[in-house]
């Protein structure tokens, strides 16, 4: 049997070992309609009637809405089409997931990603205006998706406990950080960019806005680097990295995050190593330390769905994923009726708004 594909939640693989890791990351996007909750997974949020008032005045959750549309509308559109077509197809092959399933997924996901401590999760639901409901929904996503590339598959507790023996190492949880890091863009000045020393006061300036509120509120750094992050996918996650193994954050930034607190913001911009950014201008670099997780032991019951997910994966009984999509594309026939949307051609990407799934997971292989 082949050797287990590694969790890349903790470290890299080769591409053609990605899948295993892939499968387990969740589908942020809920199919739950504001009010209702799927299949008893738990209460849902009602919908309120404003999202906020300022002076006195409502905002509307339909402005927000809007204003997410506008910024995400296309490619998220196309990630809730997709979600739709597996849950229609894991119905239609008698292989929608299980409640019980679903909890075993999602709290694994909860102890992978949050290191089993509940208040921090709490923390990421609040803060990211999530709900219990709606993560088990999204989780729901993977899982028929996983059921529906491996044809069902199940395999026997006795060979799964002999698979996580063997492969024991690949399970145990190294030493973690999660942090937020934004690359401030590099300045120009009539059309040329600026020296060092100018970009490193446009980066000083940049902290300062965050800094300047005693103590700093809590998302000011996030909604920093939503503002000014270049890459689009670091600006979505507001500069959230990791859970990241310690042997895969920058000597640098490890220094840096073993001085503060959790949550704490580094008070001056560091610059990394030009080897840190192959072909380009190293780059000021701001830091908000989020968390440090222990090494933990990957004990079976905790990482039942991981090995299950890795057996198969290893066995060949993964379906690849362009002939996935190809095939939901093909037997699921889309009209598109709203007009904004007219010219949307479906690619079979799927794209997740939190940052907790892989980048590109369900790009070709």
């Amino acid at each position: 049997m082949a050797t287990p594909v590694p969790d890349l939640w903790e470290r890299p693989a080769p591409r053609a070992r990605r899948l295993a890791a892939a499968v387990a990351a969740l589908a942020l996007l809920s199919l739950t309609p504001p009010g209702h909750s799927q299949d008893g997974l738990g209460p849902a949020l009602p919908a309120p009637a404003a999202l906020a008032m300022v002076d006195g005045q409502p905002v509307s959750r339909q402005d927000y809405l809007d204003n997410l549309e506008q910024r995400q509308g296309a490619w998220q559109a196309e990630t809730t089409l997709l979600s739709a077509m597996i849950l229609a197809e894991a119905a239609k092959a008698g292989l929608t997931p299980t409640a019980a399933e679903i909890e075993e997924w999602y709290q694994g996901l909860k102890r992978t990603i949050f290191g089993g401590s509940e208040p921090r999760y709490q923390e990421w639901l609040t803060s990211g205006g999530h709900s219990d409901a709606t993560m088990r929904a999204e989780v729901k996503v993977q899982v028929a998706q996983f059921k529906l590339r491996t044809g069902g598959a199940t395999v026997p507790e006795a060979r799964l406990r002999q698979y996580h023996e063997k492969y024991r190492s690949y399970y145990d949880q190294p030493e973690r950080w999660l942090y937020r890091k934004i690359d401030v863009p590099w300045p120009q000045r009539n059309g040329r960019a600026v020296d060092d020393q100018a970009a490193y006061a446009e980066a000083q300036s940049q902290l300062r806005s965050v800094l300047a509120k005693d103590p700093p509120q809590p998302g000011d750094f996030e909604d920093l680097a939503r503002r000014i992050e270049e890459d689009p996918q670091a600006a979505r996650n507001g500069g959230r990295i990791g859970p990241q193994p310690l042997d895969l954050v920058p000597p640098a930034i490890l220094a840096e995050l073993t001085k503060l607190a959790d949550g704490q913001i580094l008070d001056h911009p560091i610059q990394l190593e030009p080897a840190l950014r192959p072909g380009q201008h190293p780059r000021w670099v701001l830091l908000q330390r989020l968390a440090h997780y222990d090494a933990q032991p990957g004990e079976f019951e905790a990482v039942r769905w991981r090995v299950a997910v890795d057996y198969l994966v290893a066995d060949h009984k993964l379906q690849s994923q362009k002939e996935f999509f190809a095939a939901l594309l093909k037997h699921h026939p889309v009209e598109i009726r709203d007009p904004r949307f007219a010219g949307l051609k479906l690619s079979g990407r799927w794209h997740s708004p939190s940052g907790w799934s892989l980048a590109g997971w369900l790009a070709e292989e």
